[in-house]
């Protein structure tokens, strides 16, 4: 184990001989130690923000306090973290032994224990730790990559398709506004065909990057498709989405974009719809909408910003 990798260990035991002899030795392992003497401390320690995520119980101690259930519950108010489980038990007591094994811990130690066999245990415990720390991260890892676009690292289809119909139910609920842009790259063809498709690639990357800066921290947008772009805006009416569209399509042609050292001039079209409250329409139909405001924003000139003609609900 590295001396670099360091455990925060959580000791519950009414023993205060025991105590006083695994402090220097606990230290001395590179352990941040927390003790409890009783059920009462060792449920507060529990309940702080980052609790250890190594326990060690005395037998009465985890009993009386349900520990392995309350390390469940942290784990999951911590979004997964993983706690490892030690219980101590008295040599006299083997039902004691069988039974803490039914209720859940990791591993057990008979008192009194080597304490060799105690640090052999510990290290153990520290490197299931990190495996499940390296499981946790790598799970993470791979639902935002289901998630995201692999190449603008945008929400892709289903995953902002997900958050739009989330956000429709809650503006159906609280009877609030919900709009929604269809954003388009102007003559993304000829780019490619000019440029190359790699400069394609990366012009796609620069205007995700300007719309998702130009947007409130409670909005989302992902790759709709090709080119496209769906973006979801809460709580805005028609009057404050248009007022937010022309922000992302001046971000996006205020200037030109930097390619393999090659000015690129880059403009958007959106069309917008919105709804409010309760409606009967499909969640398609807000999408139709707004698609239908793009297409009138194309065929007016592109580079602007169209409203559909009516918001659902109102």
């Amino acid at each position: 184990m590295s001396k670099d990798y360091v455990t925060k260990i959580l000791i519950a035991d009414r023993d205060r001989y025991l105590m006083g002899l695994l402090q220097t030795n606990l230290k001395e392992w590179g352990f941040e130690v927390v003790y409890a003497s009783n059920e009462s401390e060792a449920r507060q320690i529990l309940s702080q923000k980052h609790s250890p995520q190594l326990a060690v119980f005395d037998f009465t101690i985890a009993t009386s306090m349900d520990a392995i259930d309350i390390c469940r519950q942290i784990s999951e108010k911590e979004h997964g973290v993983y706690k490892y489980i030690i219980v101590l038990v008295n040599e006299e007591n083997q039902e004691d032994v069988l039974y803490s094994m039914d209720f859940g811990p990791d591993d057990y130690l008979i008192k009194p224990f080597n304490i060799h066999e105690f640090h052999f245990r510990l290290n153990t415990a520290q490197r299931i730790i990190r495996f499940q720390e390296d499981l946790i991260r790598e799970r993470e890892n791979l639902k935002k990559m289901s998630m995201h676009d692999s190449l603008t690292r945008l929400y892709n289809r289903a995953a902002i398709m997900d958050f739009y119909l989330r956000e429709l139910s809650r503006c159906q609920r609280r009877n609030s506004f919900l709009s929604l842009f269809m954003v388009d790259i102007d003559y993304f063809k000829s780019i490619n065909d000019s440029h190359g498709h790699l400069a394609g690639d990366a012009v796609l990357r620069e205007a995700a990057h300007r719309i998702s800066d130009s947007l409130r921290r409670y909005d989302a947008v992902g790759r709709y498709g090709g080119e496209e772009f769906l973006v979801i805006v809460p709580h805005c009416d028609q009057l404050q989405a248009k007022q937010l569209a022309e922000r992302i399509r001046t971000r996006v042609s205020s200037k030109p974009f930097m390619i393999e050292k090659k000015e690129i001039f880059v403009t958007i079209s959106i069309g917008v719809s919105a709804c409010q409250g309760r409606n009967d329409s499909t969640p398609e139909k807000l999408i139709q909408l707004a698609d239908q405001a793009l297409y009138a924003a194309k065929n007016s000139g592109r580079n602007r910003v169209e409203l559909s003609k009516a918001v659902l609900g109102a």
